[in-house]
């Protein structure tokens, strides 16, 4: 038997048919994703698509309720053959007008809860994801939880009012009651639409809370990564890269808080029988740039290695991963030891180091602190200011020390260095 809701493909020559506009669309990429002809409309408005990656695209950014996956539990339901019948020609389009009311204020529920609501939700995940180190799916629990504790307290609260009303009176409760009958449906406004994967949390993140997003830089391929030697067999190998965070845009947040930009730019007290600060020493008084600048910015940089399996294991080297920090070291001991001061620059494998060397893995921080050093300007308090710095320290343990500083082994007790 026919149903009423059988939606038809319309890509020419395919006949498949489907009771749901998500069955649908999961046809759309599984027999159509890559089809040169394909054109398909979307389920919600008049636009047409060519692919089926923008029409999902579309459907997720202009079509929130599309994928809510409890409505399309229920529309089977409303999709199950009933008798011809009087009272059933009269019902259906009694809950086919009672779903798209109940979806209007749904969708006016989401946009002012996208205004006033979602940020706080987005700090909540961050605090829990980032406090608490909870995953994606300890989040996940959260967010569901979350969402039927808050709907059932608003739909208490809502009961509630409409009993004191009517205790007081009042009749015009006509408006607040849609209210309840949405809450108790599937189509109750979830106060972490548009946070539900880690994609979307990072996007908003970027946006709206300034997070500083990492950037892969693809090394170059070398000889003995294209061909054999003696066969001259194509060799596969997979593409040599490494993350590194910008440095200027991390510089621009620390100094655009206060507590940071007083401790930087103020003078310290100073004792002239005691040697307490970087600015006693004679590294930084026979410094050109900090005698032109005294509160130009130190940079101390750190290098640290770290085994990510099994120290005693067979892949330890080539899973070793090298760690590059950095902290400010205008600020006193206390703040610029402490964990939120310590700012990650680079991340890449310690076998990287032995097939390209330092000099390429840090030529992006050093080529930032070389600018550094000839002043940017940074937007500080809604002033332009030209700020300048330079690195003052590298810190490291024995090994990671020597692999900058171009030696192949580390100092022992019976033999000296060997440099390149």
């Amino acid at each position: 038997m026919d149903c009423a809701f059988e939606i038809s493909c319309p890509v020419i020559d395919c006949k498949a048919q489907r009771r749901m506009k998500q069955q649908m669309l999961s046809h759309y990429r599984v027999v159509h994703r890559g089809d040169a002809d394909f054109k398909a409309p979307c389920f919600e408005c008049e636009k047409e698509f060519r692919t089926e990656i923008a029409l999902r695209k579309h459907l997720s950014r202009h079509h929130v309720l599309f994928f809510n996956n409890e409505a399309a539990a229920v529309i089977p339901a409303l999709e199950v053959p009933r008798p011809q019948s009087v009272n059933s020609d009269l019902h259906q389009p009694i809950l086919s007008s009672k779903i798209c009311i109940l979806q209007t204020i749904s969708s006016k529920c989401l946009t002012s809860l996208s205004n006033f609501i979602r940020s706080d939700s987005a700090l909540y995940l961050l605090n829990l994801s980032h406090e608490r180190k909870f995953n994606q799916v300890d989040l996940k629990t959260v967010m569901e939880a979350t969402k039927e504790f808050v709907n059932k307290e608003v739909l208490a609260v809502l009961s509630r009012a409409i009993a004191s009303l009517e205790d007081s009176g009042c009749t015009h409760t006509e408006r607040v009651a849609p209210l309840t009958e949405l809450y108790k449906s599937i189509f109750a406004p979830d106060p972490f639409q548009g946070l539900k994967t880690q994609y979307r949390q990072y996007q908003y993140y970027t946006k709206y809370f300034g997070m500083i997003s990492p950037i892969k830089i693809l090394l170059p391929q070398l000889t003995q990564d294209y061909g054999r030697v003696q066969t001259r067999k194509p060799q596969n190998f997979k593409k040599q890269e490494y993350v590194v965070v910008p440095f200027f845009s991390q510089l621009k947040v620390l100094l655009s808080m206060d507590d940071v930009y007083d401790k930087n730019f103020s003078d310290k007290f100073k004792s002239p029988d005691l040697l307490s600060h970087f600015e006693d020493g004679s590294s930084y008084l026979e410094n050109s740039l900090f005698q032109s600048h005294p509160h130009a910015i130190q940079i101390h940089l750190y290098l640290d290695e770290v085994q990510i399996c099994d120290a005693l294991g067979s892949k330890v080297f080539n899973n070793k991963l090298v760690f590059v920090y950095f902290t400010i070291g205008n600020l006193e001991i206390k703040f610029r030891t402490s964990f939120n001061q310590i700012n990650l620059l680079a991340i890449f494998f310690n076998h990287q180091v032995e097939k390209y060397g330092m000099n390429v893995l840090l030529k992006p921080v050093i080529d930032e602190i070389k600018q550094l050093e000839q002043g940017i300007d940074i937007n500080i308090r809604g002033n332009l200011q030209k700020v300048f710095g330079t690195l003052t320290i590298l810190t490291a343990d024995n090994l990671a020390s020597h692999s900058v500083g171009g030696f192949k082994i580390a100092v022992t007790v019976p033999t000296l260095t060997k440099p390149f």
